[in-house]
């Protein structure tokens, strides 16, 4: 089977929650293939989908130093240091993504999420407002996030409005 049509078969088991099975349909790609952008960023989703922060942390963090413009690698390697508990690491590299990122909403609701964790509410309140004006369906995941529900709690009001 050719690359193309594993890394598919890949996607669609990643799709169904079937981490496992997708991460049997990669390994026969080729090693020439396995340093593509979308390899890696697929690979990274598989470990994150299995919980497996740290194998996903360091290929995330090699498609940054490899394809700089991916958001896709930024926002995963910020995903999984706040997993692994690197909460102000995860802002960091969140912030270093491409200029590109920073015009998206899962950039400012992820920014969002993390300061709040590290108990920066008018910042955090301040990012999912952001995120909520770019994409309105951020409002809905808002309300269901541990971490967001004290600035949830508050602005209330103000994200039914802005729905």
């Amino acid at each position: 089977m050719s690359p193309e049509r594993c890394m598919e078969a890949a996607k669609g088991y990643l799709y169904l929650g079937m981490p496992e099975e997708s991460l049997a349909e990669l390994e026969p790609v080729p090693f020439t293939h396995r340093f593509t952008r979308e390899f890696m960023e697929l690979r990274t989703s598989v470990h994150m989908a299995r919980g497996q922060w740290l194998e996903a942390l360091v290929i995330a963090r090699n498609v940054c130093h490899l394809f700089p413009a991916s958001e896709q690698g930024f926002l995963d390697a910020s995903r999984c240091l706040n997993k692994l508990g690197r909460t102000r690491e995860a802002k960091d590299v969140l912030l270093q993504g491409p200029s590109s990122l920073r015009t998206k909403a899962v950039h400012h609701y992820q920014l969002s999420r993390l300061e709040a964790k590290m108990g920066n509410v008018e910042t955090a309140r301040k990012e999912l407002k952001r995120a909520i004006d770019l994409d309105p369906k951020y409002r809905r995941m808002a309300m269901r996030v541990e971490e967001l529900r004290p600035i949830t709690v508050d602005l209330t009001d103000d994200l039914v409005a802005v729905v």
